[in-house]
């Protein structure tokens, strides 16, 4: 296994003391998991958990520039691995840890996982929770932008923000989406069925060389309860991040990258939709590397004991390229065993070219060949 850099190793001091957790949550592809706040006139005891996930996979999938051979079965074993810790300091105010990394193994899938045997953060920050004033992070968090890209993350393998603000890492090295991305101190708050966050991008530091000389970004939804079996939740996010002058500048990739989206679920008993609208735009280049203008919408249906069903379309075009990069029909099924271990398979239809990047950043295809459709069957267990 490759060495771990210093900010997975200091953060690791945080968390003597773990033991399993207990629930799921009620998106099961949320990354974070949210202990249930209580309101208490004593201060509560500490509290240090592990909490992690073990999955095989078997499918005929290749990434969409076609890295993968279509035409041969592939397995392959994947995990995440965490730790929380809460500390009360009073009734009120309460300090927090939380750490998740991916683990692959020597059959990592090149292109969608990170090297074979790797340790890759997914998350890694700490910070202060106060109930009254909200919560503010430092790190590797959790963005307040997930709000977004959960509306459609219930897919086991395509969509929960396939198509959102997929070229960030062009000028931040370290980010995934707008989801995760290193160096970054969050302010967040819940005021009723309002949920806003506001975050600062800071310059690369020690821990990790990201690229970024600033960068802002936002989210707000707004949770409405239309009866007692009803809800619908709009939301909305931004983000502006800027390159550094040495790592970026005058080269061709970008001086600055920009991300806006919209989207709202709405729920009536056992049946769900969603959708997500969203633009993200390379700035300052010599190419015009174009506007990507991406949609995701879902359908899904709980009404069966055990089983969930969900079905989306997902499609992104890129306005200087002129042709779709993904237009996906994605169909999609888990079954639980226990709240903890589930079945899944799925199936996605895929219509676009096959497409990738020259040496400008900009998209051509990589061949006349269509992406080809692909199955996905999983065993997952979380903990």
């Amino acid at each position: 296994m490759k060495n771990i850099n210093k900010s997975i190793l200091i953060p690791l001091a945080m968390f003597p003391l773990v033991a399993f957790a207990d629930g799921i949550q009620d998106n099961p592809e949320q990354d974070i998991v949210e202990i249930e706040e209580t309101q208490l006139k004593e201060v509560p005891p500490a509290s240090t958990f592990l909490t992690g996930r073990l999955q095989y996979n078997i499918s005929d999938v290749q990434t969409r520039d076609g890295a993968l051979p279509s035409s041969s079965t592939t397995g392959w074993l994947d995990a995440r691995i965490g730790a929380q810790s809460y500390q009360p300091i009073d009734s009120d105010l309460t300090a927090f840890g939380i750490m998740e990394f991916d683990v692959t193994s020597d059959k990592a899938v090149v292109g969608m996982d990170k090297d074979a045997n790797d340790l890759a953060p997914r998350y890694v920050f700490a910070g202060i929770d106060s109930k009254e004033y909200g919560k503010m992070s430092v790190g590797r968090v959790g963005s307040g932008l997930l709000e977004l890209v959960n509306l459609t993350d219930f897919f086991a393998f395509n969509g929960g923000g396939e198509t959102i603000a997929s070229r960030s890492s062009l000028v931040d090295g370290s980010a995934s989406g707008v989801t995760r991305q290193d160096n970054t101190l969050e302010y967040g708050h819940q005021i009723g069925g309002l949920t806003f966050s506001t975050g600062y991008i800071m310059n690369s530091g020690f821990f990790s060389d990201t690229g970024v000389d600033k960068g802002f970004n936002g989210a707000a939804s707004y949770n409405l309860t239309l009866s007692e079996f009803s809800h619908i939740k709009p939301v909305v996010a931004f983000q502006k991040t800027y390159a550094t002058d040495e790592n970026y500048r005058p080269s061709s990739v970008a001086d600055s990258y920009s991300f806006w989206g919209v989207g709202a679920e709405y729920y009536y008993g056992d049946f769900g939709t969603s959708f997500i609208y969203s633009e993200d735009k390379l700035e300052g280049t010599a190419a015009d590397l174009g506007t990507n203008k991406g949609l995701e919408t879902m359908v899904r249906w709980t009404g069966f004991e055990k089983l969930d069903l969900r079905a989306g379309y997902f499609t992104q075009k890129n306005d200087a390229y002129g042709e779709k990069l993904i237009n996906d029909l994605v169909l999609d099924a888990h079954y639980f065993l226990t709240p903890k271990i589930r079945f899944i398979a799925e199936y996605s239809f895929r219509h676009a070219d096959e497409f990738k990047m020259n040496a400008d950043k900009a998209y051509e295809k990589a061949s006349d060949e269509k992406q080809e459709d692909f199955f996905y069957l999983a065993f997952r267990m979380n903990f």
